[in-house]
């Protein structure tokens, strides 16, 4: 039986929720991984589309130094 990768449950995952949902996850992940403020979070959050959003899930369930591999999107 083959095991599905992390890539394929965040996808999985990222494709239920509703926009509002889908804003604050993205909103909270920018937060933890780049350390910068709400605000700043949520704006870069408007523009994130949903392959961005399933790499930030991504990083953010598999890396341990997610935070220094995520900073080329902010």
């Amino acid at each position: 039986m083959f095991k599905k990768t992390p890539e394929d449950i965040c996808h999985s995952f990222i494709s239920k929720l509703d926009y509002w949902q889908a804003l604050n996850l993205t909103t909270t992940l920018l937060q933890a991984q780049t350390d910068i403020s709400f605000e700043d979070a949520r704006v870069k959050a408007l523009t994130i589309k949903e392959d961005e959003l399933n790499y930030l899930m991504t990083q953010a369930i598999s890396a341990p130094r997610a935070r220094h591999d995520i900073n080329k999107l902010v």
